[in-house]
């Protein structure tokens, strides 16, 4: 059977809500296009679960971003309703998400990842147990809201304060200098990597959504070896 009503959700209750917004717009209107009914779906609002059942849709698409969309917690409200939805399932989301259960994966399968620790709202603000500069970020966020760059201890305070209003939790991370590299898989595909060229010092929040932003180069500047 031909899936014909699409929900598109999006906005939800994080600090990424508009962006995310904006990206459902954005969905929405390209699947008007290609001739699908759509049904925009906001859970920030208090009636969206009586919207999602009334709305008898086919399938989701998750345009939600940061915790309550990418995190496992609607792909798992959405499994429970027997809804199919994009992207990966709960497990995976629930991982991708937390920085620390990433790295942990990371480790474990033997893939390199820059030295780190965690740091909590009851942890000592001054401590710091890599040598400068690091990145500080908080565990369970997208959008590089709340990263920075430490290169001055000066600066350290005001980073980790900054994390921590957007998680209990943050990490400081050994900063490592390189290419910003992205490569979407679809289906079993991986797609040409693109190369990342930020207009400011790293691919922060005004560099992945403001126009001119970024500079995009595809494909990345990489050897056929790395490609």
């Amino acid at each position: 059977m031909k899936i014909k009503k699409v929900g598109v959700i999006y906005g939800g209750k994080s600090s990424e809500r508009e962006i995310s917004l904006k990206t459902g717009k954005a969905i929405a209107d390209a699947l008007e296009k290609e001739g699908y009914i759509v049904k925009l779906l906001d859970p920030g609002k208090r009636d969206f679960v009586k919207e999602l059942l009334v709305s008898k849709i086919e399938f989701a698409f998750i345009a939600l971003h940061g915790p309550g969309g990418e995190d496992g917690s609607m792909q798992g409200f959405l499994e429970t309703l027997g809804i199919p939805y994009n992207g990966s399932g709960i497990l995976a989301s629930a991982l991708a998400m937390n920085k620390i259960y990433s790295k942990k994966m990371f480790v474990s399968a033997d893939i390199k990842t820059p030295k780190w620790y965690v740091i909590t709202s009851h942890s000592a603000l001054t401590t710091n147990h890599l040598p400068l500069p690091v990145v500080i970020k908080p565990v369970r966020q997208g959008s590089a809201i709340g990263v920075n760059i430490v290169r001055k201890k000066s600066q350290l305070m005001k980073a980790i304060k900054e994390a921590l209003k957007y998680d209990n939790e943050a990490i400081v991370e050994e900063y490592i200098e390189g290419k910003e590299i992205t490569v979407a898989i679809l289906g079993d595909k991986a797609l040409t990597p693109i190369e990342i060229i930020p207009k400011n010092e790293f691919y922060d929040f005004y560099s992945k959504y403001s126009s001119g932003g970024s500079q995009h180069i595809i494909p990345a500047r990489l050897t056929n070896a790395i490609t």
